[in-house]
């Protein structure tokens, strides 16, 4: 027993500390399944196809999106990075596929593309944001 409290300390060093625990099934994604009226402000609305299967990129060199269809937003460049400053447990970012519609905010560029922070979306919202939705301080849910 009493090698158990070391080991268990150890253990939780292994975690990683930016992780929020989520409380139940994994849920959030990047595909929106329709669109809140009105549009949010400042956003970049579009149809996009995520290049990468590897969702983990979200959290640190970015998952690379072709933009099919601008809808709302100056920008108009084919070629978009998507990125979170943190992994939430709720995460699942393809609950929704990898093609379709993606409300994010504008963050930075990098060389000829946008850096995206992406609004995820609940599957208990039917994937969708509420009518009326603003962004806050942060795009997450």
């Amino acid at each position: 027993m009493k090698l158990a409290l070391p080991a268990l300390a150890l253990a939780s060093l292994a975690i990683p500390q930016s992780a929020v625990a989520c409380g139940g099934p994994r849920n959030f994604a990047l595909i929106h399944s329709g669109l809140p009226n009105p549009l949010p402000k400042d956003t970049f609305i579009a149809e996009v196809e995520i290049e990468t299967s590897d969702q983990w990129k979200l959290y640190t060199s970015g998952l690379e999106a072709r933009v099919t269809r601008p809808i709302a937003g100056a920008y108009r460049g084919e070629r978009i990075i998507l990125r979170l400053p943190e992994e939430n447990s709720c995460d699942s970012p393809f609950a929704n596929g990898r093609s379709g519609l993606l409300v994010a905010i504008p963050r930075s560029r990098e060389g000829d593309a946008w850096v995206l922070w992406p609004a995820l979306v609940s599957q208990y919202d039917g994937y969708r944001l509420r009518d009326g939705f603003q962004f806050g301080k942060s795009p997450r849910r």
